[in-house]
């Protein structure tokens, strides 16, 4: 199967979980499935992502890294990448462009307690050059996996136009 249907089949799966509607991701939190809500329970797993941005002369480079803190592994997540303004450029495979300043890309197979087996690397450029962006970097995930602890599942960054790399 190659990377691009693989990532459409999982943008197909978080459509019909309902978990990816009209420009936002949810993230499943506590509660939001299990026994006695009428939804399969598949464990819990709890997704973090690791990088830096950096930002200079309308171009934007972003490394990222997905981390499964467990206890469950995946078959595979996915991140949603939200731009304050839009971005231009080639995308991997792994990646399929939302909207203008959105882009949701796949993570690949996830082992509890362990990082992705890659990371993520965009060379983007933006247009009219602000002198400063926005990025969310929001958790998007296929079926019920409960993840006990949220707050690490949305990051927001900025990243001023002057070179410099932004960690999150």
């Amino acid at each position: 199967m190659t990377k691009t249907r693989r990532l459409l089949g999982l943008l197909g799966l978080l459509v019909a979980a309902g978990l990816l509607t009209g420009g936002g991701v949810a993230v499943a939190d506590e509660g939001e499935a299990g026994p006695g809500r009428g939804v399969a329970d598949e464990g819990e797993a709890d997704l973090a992502h690791h990088g830096r941005v950096v930002y200079e002369d309308g171009r934007l480079a972003l490394h990222l890294r997905t981390w499964n803190h467990g206890p469950a592994s995946l078959a595979a997540g996915a991140v949603q990448l939200s731009f304050s303004t839009p971005v231009a450029g080639p995308l991997p495979g792994t990646c399929v462009r939302r909207a203008p300043a959105i882009l949701l890309c796949e993570t690949g197979p996830l082992r509890a307690g362990a990082p992705a087996p890659g990371s993520l690397e965009l060379a983007l450029r933006v247009p009219g050059a602000p002198d400063e962006l926005w990025l969310d970097i929001q958790t998007a995930r296929p079926g019920t996996t409960r993840d006990l602890n949220p707050a690490n599942d949305h990051q927001r960054v900025l990243a001023l136009a002057t070179g410099d790399p932004y960690y999150f």
